[in-house]
């Protein structure tokens, strides 16, 4: 009977370490969450907005909800340096005056693309170590990318069925935009990944495409003179541009995705440049082409989704200067 004591002694010992271990870890997490063992399902904890001034100019302001259940070190982290409350401690501790540049992502060694909106912030986080590491959290919260290439996004799962991008073809849900443009037009096109189709990578700056005010990058390439495009390859819209005189009548379509097709979303990195820092992206998943949408999300958590602010964001994309922040902060 004493062995038998004992070990009832032993068990409800055991229970009750078990127990207070449990209760330790949920109030080591914001707001007593405990970890769990797989994704939890998103809900926004709150909203954050940035006022952005492109090329000296206000450009207005975009809003994005972000969730802290998936990353709690790393969203804590960002939200004291949108509201800059650690300033008094370090004035580096803050987004407001931060440039957004853009992503290393090059084609032929010419120009890059500008579906990812890259903020370095001041190159710190508010817990003064090298880097903030969540393991345990990023692996029970892992998709898998689009596309054949395989690799992992984490945090918020993005929903990117039926999303459209500049790699659609045809002009149903798109905008058609005439205009006459003189040569040498200023742009930079590529064609999409299936072949049928060719879009607008960049626009040059000071170019006669930019001054034309009507063309923004991700725009496809519907029909040149008379002939339609929207099927057509490179060469034959280079080679219908080329035969041209002075001035060429294009005509553009443009994706108009409505708020419920959108995808817009509020990144960190996991690894690579600014991990466990400062670093946050915003990433225009439904504007990219099909075989971007894979590179853009690679490695990259996902901690929150835009509410507002695309107007802004275009112009961003368009901005001969690097986009400042002049305001920033949790609504």
């Amino acid at each position: 009977m004493a062995c038998r004591g004992g070990t009832w002694l032993f068990a409800a010992m055991l229970l009750a370490t078990t127990e207070l271990v449990h209760a330790f870890r949920c109030a080591a997490l914001p707001h007593g969450r405990a970890r769990r063992s797989s994704c939890p399902v998103w809900s926004a904890d709150y909203k954050v907005f940035f006022d952005v001034v492109v090329d000296e100019k206000p450009a207005g302001r975009m809003t994005f909800k972000v969730s802290e259940d998936f990353l709690p070190k790393t969203t804590q982290n960002f939200r004291s340096l949108v509201t800059g409350e650690k300033r008094i401690i370090d004035p580096l501790l803050s987004y407001q005056n931060c440039l957004f540049e853009y992503g290393p992502q090059y084609v032929q060694g010419t120009f890059n693309y500008k579906w990812s909106h890259v903020c370095k912030g001041k190159g710190k986080n508010i817990f003064g170590k090298e880097k903030i590491s969540e393991p345990q959290e990023l692996v029970s919260c892992r998709h898998k990318c689009p596309g054949p290439g395989g690799g992992y996004y984490y945090g918020m799962e993005v929903d990117l069925e039926d999303v459209g991008g500049p790699d659609q073809t045809g002009d149903a849900g798109r905008n058609l935009i005439s205009t006459q443009l003189q040569k040498p037009l200023g742009l930079i096109l590529e064609e999409n990944p299936n072949g049928q189709g060719v879009f607008v990578a960049e626009v040059s700056p000071g170019s006669n495409a930019e001054r034309s005010g009507n063309i923004l990058s991700g725009d496809g390439v519907a029909m040149v003179g008379e002939e339609d495009c929207s099927a057509g390859s490179l060469e034959e819209v280079l080679g219908l541009v080329g035969n041209a005189k002075s001035f060429v009548s294009i005509t553009f379509s443009r994706l108009e995705a409505s708020l419920e097709n959108d995808v817009t979303v509020l990144t960190i990195p996991v690894g690579g440049p600014g991990h466990g820092m400062s670093r946050f992206d915003i990433i225009r998943v439904s504007e990219s082409p099909s075989s971007w949408k894979q590179r853009l999300l690679l490695n990259q958590a996902v901690i929150g989704r835009m509410e507002s602010g695309r107007k802004t964001l275009q112009l961003m994309a368009t901005a001969r200067q690097a986009p400042k922040i002049v305001d920033c902060g949790v609504l």
